[in-house]
């Protein structure tokens, strides 16, 4: 692993701070001209994935370890019987909500 956990969970909380640049639905996602992301978009950019396409994340057959490590630190912070991939798409979820996770899943990471 290059990047630590914790690094990559902040640059993704950093990608999508501004409401504008958080979507559900899609992994990235042009609106006005402004590059957006989910959740699980946000962290594979953070550690170094090249986004194939709103729906595929990437041609790789294994992503960055970093990748997956942040995956499952979000999966954790969520506290539901979903992942946080469902999590970030559901209707009742705000952005203010998919920001908690990650600051629950950064907090997580100080004691890994």
């Amino acid at each position: 692993m290059s990047l630590k956990p914790i690094t990559v969970l902040r640059r993704a909380r950093k990608l999508i701070t501004d409401p504008k640049r958080w979507i559900k639905g899609a992994f990235t996602r042009k609106v006005k001209r402004v590059q957006c992301y989910c959740g699980l978009g946000a962290i594979a950019k953070a550690a170094g994935v090249k986004i194939k396409s709103e729906q595929h994340l990437s041609n790789e057959l294994r992503l960055p370890d970093e990748y997956y490590a942040a995956h499952a630190l979000l999966n954790r912070a969520a506290h539901f019987a979903c992942f946080f991939a469902s999590y970030n798409d559901r209707e009742d979820v705000t952005h203010a909500d998919v920001l908690a996770v990650f600051d629950r899943a950064i907090e997580l990471a100080k004691d890994a």
